[in-house]
Order: structure tokens, then C-alpha cells, then sequence
């Protein structure tokens, strides 16, 4: 991770966890659809995204007000975005 990751919260305030110059692991597992001529004509990956957010912020995060969520994330950078459903 060489770029900084940042997140929306639910009250609208970003927050930034700074680049750790770690490398970031996500495994999952994705199923693909294919047809009779094994063309994909479908993909869905399954991941937990809570471990991607715990090592993208293993060197800290500004704090969480209480009753604040994450409603969106934004990476900069070199940093991994993980696999989408």
C-alpha cells in the first residue's frame, strides 16, 4: 500500500489512513458462468472487504464519532482496491 486510503463516513467527513508501504493480501473466491464454448459471460467474487479495511488502516485512522459509518471508499494511489461483486 503506497497510497493513501480514504473514506466517506456517514456524516459526510472523509478520513485518511495513511500509506504503510505494506503489502495488502485479499483472497476470495470467484465463480464464473460460462457458456457451451467456455466464454464467460458471468463473474462473481466473494471477499470479506473487513479484512482489506483492517490492514489498509493497521497503522491507525482518525477516530469514528459515535454513530459514524463508512458509506463509501476512495483509494489513491498504488493501493489495492479489491475485487468487486
Amino acid at each position: 500500500m503506497n497510497g493513501n486510503y480514504r473514506a466517506k463516513l456517514s456524516s459526510g467527513r472523509t478520513v485518511t489512513a495513511k500509506a504503510h508501504n505494506k503489502i495488502v493480501e485479499i483472497f476470495g473466491v470467484t465463480v464464473a458462468k460460462v457458456d457451451d464454448q467456455f466464454r464467460i459471460k458471468f463473474l462473481e467474487t466473494f471477499w470479506d472487504p473487513a479484512e482489506l479495511f483492517r490492514q489498509l488502516i493497521s497503522e491507525g485512522l482518525e477516530e469514528l464519532q459515535e454513530g459514524e459509518k463508512v458509506e463509501g471508499i476512495e483509494v489513491g494511489g498504488e493501493c489495492p482496491a479489491g475485487a468487486h461483486k
